[in-house]
């Protein structure tokens, strides 16, 4: 009866109504307004962030959501270089390899200007010749990655996006079955029954008959002085113009070797081959470097985004618990003031 009392003294003029409990209404509102803070630190305990929706924060959401787009942009970019970046290790991997064995060329072409050796010997030199050219070949067609190839004719130059600006670098292409391998098939072309005039021969392979007269080698009769090309020291020429004998069986034999141009042809090829590995490893340095600028960038975004977003766990894990009994107190508080009309019972009783 007293706090029944204590209440009435403190109730507006309109206590006695049924249809109106102001106090009933001010402590429906505050619970409603501490749900609202309860689901609040929920969702930044469940979520990790501290503005998950456009109504926490527009203007922070906004700027979120562009830092988010620039991220994945980012790694889209990220890949793209990471593609790129394998396609030229493959390529570089290959140019390598072909260099090498352009020195192991260069070194035949030597050996084939000694006059000195025997026709066996040379023989195993032009073996040597043809597998390593053919080796150079297989390099090339098989220096793919991701259905690209960038050593043959039919390669292009790859422009890949190296930032977020729109910039591109470019893997370079280049046309190795033209400029290497046709160029040392051709310098060593011969036609069978003769040589094609448009072509410098530096050795004619055994087997294809005699050289046309007029077409190089020694004249008929005449003995090749040591060096000087032609047929091998000691060596006579037949009567096409190409030499005899030599360790050949059946027949005439026809080779002629001019180291010189063997050898100046195959330093011209490793130029080449040299100055597309200064372009290929310039590349892949670039795409290195954008690669790790782009990580920096990714990593500061992120962190900015962190910043702007994230929510503090510790902080926030307290703040949940103190609304938690908040919303306990203004519940009872809300039961406390729809009780207050129940001495109205004792009125009309």
């Amino acid at each position: 009866q007293k706090a029944a009392r204590r209440f009435r003294e403190c109730e507006t003029p309109m206590t006695n109504a049924i249809g109106t409990n102001p106090a009933s209404l001010t402590a429906l509102q505050m619970l409603r307004a501490n749900d609202a803070q309860l689901r609040d630190a929920e969702s930044r305990l469940q979520t990790g962030l501290r503005v998950a929706r456009p109504t926490q924060d527009a203007s922070t959401f906004s700027i979120a959501q562009g830092i988010r787009s620039e991220i994945k942009a980012a790694d889209a970019i990220s890949q793209s270089i990471a593609n790129a970046r394998g396609l030229a290790v493959v390529s570089l991997a290959a140019m390598t390899a072909i260099s090498d064995l352009a020195g192991e060329l260069e070194k035949i072409s030597v050996q084939l200007g000694d006059g000195t050796l025997n026709r066996t010997r040379q023989a195993l030199l032009e073996q040597d010749y043809v597998a390593i050219v053919g080796e150079i070949e297989r390099f090339i067609e098989s220096a793919n990655f991701n259905g690209r190839n960038q050593l043959t004719q039919t390669a292009n130059d790859v422009p890949v996006y190296s930032s977020l600006t729109g910039t591109t670098a470019i893997i370079p292409a280049f046309n190795f079955t033209a400029d290497i391998v046709e160029k040392l098939i051709e310098v060593t072309e011969i036609e069978e029954g003769g040589i094609d005039p448009g072509i410098v021969l530096p050795f004619i392979p055994p087997g294809f008959g005699a050289l046309p007269p007029g077409r190089g080698g020694t004249p008929p009769g005449q003995t090749t002085p040591p060096g000087q090309g032609g047929n091998l020291p000691g060596q006579t020429t037949g009567p096409g113009g190409g030499s005899t004998g030599g360790g050949s069986t059946g027949g005439t034999v026809t080779y002629r070797y001019d180291s010189t141009t063997l050898l100046g042809a195959i330093k011209d090829i490793k130029e080449q081959i040299g100055l597309a590995l200064g372009q290929m490893g310039a590349a892949l340095r670039r795409l290195d470097a954008d690669d790790r600028f782009m990580e920096l960038l990714r990593n500061a975004k992120e962190t900015g985004l962190g910043s702007a977003v994230d929510a503090d766990l510790a902080r926030d894990s307290a703040r949940y618990r103190a609304e938690q009994i908040r919303y306990d107190l203004t519940a009872n508080g809300v039961a406390l003031a729809n009780q207050g009309r129940a001495y109205l019972l004792d009125i009309v009783s």
